[in-house]
């Protein structure tokens, strides 16, 4: 992703916001997040907001699961109210 001459010298992935939140606090990198989780931990975690571009705001995303695991009706659900909600097939 090359967003406003931000260019990633290293992608990393987490499994908890805190995980993210901790990382940036750090000076580990940077991170898209929504504005209400910055908001809640600006503070905290000494946080800066920068805006993106209005064409930056809508970006494709995937939900991914492994397909051999069980689909609870809460997951079911959800997987109905995402397609309906972004109208995809």
């Amino acid at each position: 992703m090359h967003l406003q001459g931000i260019i990633p010298a290293k992608i990393m992935e987490f499994g908890t916001l805190e995980g993210i939140l901790g990382c940036i606090h750090a000076g580990l990198g940077v991170s898209l997040l929504p504005r209400s989780v910055v908001e809640r931990a600006m503070v905290q975690y000494n946080l800066r907001i920068h805006q993106i571009s209005d064409k930056s705001y809508l970006t494709p995303t995937l939900f991914i699961r492994r397909k051999d695991t069980y689909e609870t009706a809460a997951m079911s659900e959800f997987i109905r109210i995402s397609r309906q909600r972004f109208n995809s097939p």
